[in-house]
């Protein structure tokens, strides 16, 4: 993971750092929708996770940081994380599904039994 791989301050459980990260980010936006530069501006300000993101240059996009490329994959991979279909300034909109995530849990849960 680009992000960070242990994070002390996202309580452990399934999932991963940076979805716990995305989580917190998409409840800090109005409705729990924004644009991946909305989620990129939520993140920059959590005194928790800013310090923490991986600043370097993507080796594919050199003038993008890697954290971003990482969660622009994380939203487009994980199914909490929905595409509205609607498009603010030119950037698809997002919106984070609580039932979503809790049905996953929920499922990985009865997988590990």
């Amino acid at each position: 993971m680009v992000l960070l791989e242990k994070v002390y301050s996202v309580p452990p459980g399934p999932g991963t750092a940076t979805q716990a990260w995305l989580s917190r980010a998409f409840e800090t936006l109005p409705v729990k929708t924004g644009t991946l530069s909305d989620l990129a501006a939520a993140l920059q300000a959590d005194p928790d996770v800013a310090p923490k993101l991986d600043r370097r240059p993507d080796v594919n996009r050199l003038n993008v940081p890697a954290w971003r490329v990482a969660v622009s994959r994380m939203v487009s991979r994980h199914p909490e994380f929905v595409d509205t279909g609607r498009k603010r300034g030119g950037l698809k909109l997002f919106r984070y599904d609580e039932q979503i995530a809790q049905a996953a849990r929920d499922g990985r849960r009865k997988r590990r039994v």
